[in-house]
């Protein structure tokens, strides 16, 4: 396992609201404060802030704003969380957690489906060491598509 971000410019990194909401706070350019735990070592760093290819900052500072758990909790239909096998950004890589929420409400079901070799461009690789720095410029591949067509004609 890698770091977990234990803290934002001083704020505690939970709920993932928290994080977003710190990092949204930023414009690209400027640096943010994390600390950082990997096992039991504890680090301090600065992070220069840039987007992600296709990655908008309104995108981001908007985002911030919502309540991504009570929102994900009030859906009352199936749901199919898709997560690419290379997708190791922490604001992307919720899916389990997800399901987790729409299951507990209650008032939907969900499943977590992994694409394997995909990274979080939907672009297929041959490791997640090819994928890095490289999200969307694997071989295309129809699997999101595959994936979705196949749960929209699943009935339960």
């Amino acid at each position: 396992m890698g770091d977990v971000i234990e803290a934002v410019d001083g704020r505690p990194a939970t709920p993932l609201e928290v994080v977003v909401a710190s990092i949204a706070g930023h414009k690209s350019g400027e640096s943010v404060q994390l600390d950082l735990r990997r096992d039991s070592n504890r680090r301090t760093i600065n992070a220069t802030l840039k987007p992600l290819p296709g990655r908008s900052e309104r995108f981001f500072r908007e985002f911030a704003s919502i309540d991504v758990a009570a929102a994900w909790a009030k859906a009352n239909t199936r749901v199919q969380v898709l997560q690419g096998e290379y997708d190791d950004a922490p604001y992307t890589n919720l899916g389990k957690e997800i399901v987790a929420i729409v299951d507990k409400s209650s008032r939907g079901t969900a499943t977590f489906t992994q694409l394997a070799g995909l990274d979080h461009c939907w672009s297929r690789h041959a490791s997640l060491e090819a994928s890095i720095d490289k999200c969307g410029q694997g071989q295309p591949t129809t699997a999101l598509g595959d994936a979705i067509l196949a749960f929209l004609r699943s009935v339960k």
